[in-house]
């Protein structure tokens, strides 16, 4: 089976920190699935693992945790799935990920698929949903009564996987004043569309921005990123006899300051279930269907932020990126494997690529191409679907680059496939000016774009950058 994976933690900028490899199909045997994966999400852990977590030599570490996929096969334990049973769920750290073709999960902690979304929105929620709903309802417990006042609590991340489905359970199940954190327009504009009363600014102090609010003094803190930075600040802002919570990982956590208030604090691990095999491990599965009835109801929806198309190293690589950039919003998930043909034609782009990048000579490119790419756009519309994909390129990096040329293009096409590989010669906002080699690869449905794959010279854009430092 097609699967991703690594041998040894590499930084993500390295093409060996996550590899396209083959693996065997797993069996299932007793209470497990056996799932066939059609969408995933990228998480925290996933880098995290990826950064720190060494295989046995010679063995592949397979990351991901959180899919959605079909019930292809059941082990002679399991009573509650049969074959065909659209499922979601988050897997276990102890167990191979699931950026996979296949998966074996414990049927315990497997929940049904909300009927209401597709594949990508339902791989954006499991994870996220048991961890906010652990923290919310088993930690925390929100919604237990608080004596002469409303309660009201305070999540740190606002526009994060956990705290995007956080916000939403407290909405659709209590009466708890939210109180998000944001620093950015577009994520101000997120949590409140997920349901936050009030939004203050994490860039900034927080306790004068909550004492400013009408609410008083939260009585619980839900803190999901950066707990080290922030602490002094709950300790200030929290309700006396309040209850703090986190699930990020603070280098240190100094809990005496929490005493003079009588503060609770509660830590959240949402692998802890099944990870020990506890007694109540089929909670996770019952939280998920609860919470896929929720989504089918229309309470809570799902908090898919980005699709990066399908499960490839490539498209890992960039989703993990995205992750430890700290600036994402919602989340990131991937969907579907390439087909033969398309691992073929892009094959075919990247060697076109390398072919220019090592001669120099576009003419070796065009004796390779079959110019039919009037047939695979209607009406001429070829030009409408490059300029598209060239400026989805230009979007991820212009961050980094002021300004683009695109060199002649090349082109294979076949049906509703197309290839074009060339070269972008940019410069950076430092000055510094280079040609990236490029290989894009798409197919059209409907006269629209899709499954985009994207093959760019990194080493390239790592030297320009750094160049211009």
């Amino acid at each position: 089976m097609r699967a991703v994976g690594y041998q040894k933690p590499l930084p993500i900028e390295n093409p060996a920190s996550l590899q396209d490899i083959d693996l065997p199909k797993p069996v299932p045997s007793g209470g497990d699935l056996l799932v066939g994966i059609k969408a995933v999400s990228v998480n925290p852990v996933d880098t995290k693992v990826r950064r720190s977590a060494s295989p046995e030599a010679g063995q592949w570490r397979v990351p991901g945790w959180d899919a959605a996929g079909i019930v292809v096969g059941v082990g002679p334990d399991v009573t509650d799935f049969s074959i065909g049973d659209q499922v979601f769920y988050a897997g276990t750290l102890d167990r191979p990920g699931t950026d996979a073709e296949f998966h074996l999960v414990d049927e315990r902690i497997v929940g049904r698929k909300p009927h209401s979304l597709n594949w990508a929105e339902a791989a954006a929620l499991p994870l996220t949903a048991i961890t906010a709903w652990e923290m919310l309802f088993d930690r925390l417990d929100i919604r237990r009564l608080v004596l002469g006042m409303k309660p009201s609590v305070l999540i740190i991340g606002g526009a994060g996987g956990v705290s995007s489905m956080a916000i939403q359970l407290v909405r659709a199940l209590t009466d708890v004043t939210v109180i998000a954190t944001a620093s950015r327009p577009a994520t101000h504009d997120w949590v409140k569309s997920l349901g936050a009363h009030y939004v203050v600014d994490h860039s900034k102090l927080l306790a004068p921005q909550v004492v400013a609010l009408p609410t008083g003094a939260p009585d619980f803190v839900f803190s999901t990123t950066q707990t080290d930075q922030h602490l002094a600040d709950i300790i200030e802002l929290i309700a006396p006899q309040g209850h703090f919570g986190l699930i990020d990982d603070p280098t240190e956590l100094d809990a005496l300051p929490l005493k003079k208030k009588s503060l609770s604090l509660h830590w959240e691990l949402m692998f802890t279930r099944p990870l020990f095999g506890t007694a109540d491990i089929s909670a996770q599965g019952k939280l998920l269907n609860e919470v896929s009835r929720l989504v089918d109801e229309g309470r809570i929806r799902t908090t898919l932020g980005k699709n990066l198309g399908p499960i490839t190293a490539a498209n890992l690589r960039e989703a993990h990126m995205m992750i430890e950039s700290g600036q994402t919003k919602g989340k990131i998930v991937l969907e579907g494997f390439p087909t033969r043909k398309e691992k073929i034609m892009t094959g075919t782009a990247k060697k076109l690529v390398k072919t220019w990048y090592e001669t120099g000579d576009t003419a070796l490119l065009a004796e390779n191409i079959v110019w039919n790419v009037l047939a695979t756009f209607p009406e001429g519309g070829q030009y409408v679907g490059r300029k598209a994909v060239e400026e989805q390129f230009f979007t991820r990096i212009k961050s980094h680059f002021s300004d683009y040329v695109t060199h002649p293009h090349s082109f294979i096409a076949e049906e509703n496939s197309v290839a074009t590989t060339g070269v972008y010669r940019v410069r950076t906002r430092q000055g510094q000016s280079g040609d990236i080699a490029f290989a894009h690869f798409w197919t059209v449905r409907d006269g629209q774009i899709s499954a985009l794959h994207q093959v760019a010279d990194t080493i390239t854009i790592q030297k320009l950058l750094m160049a211009g430092e």
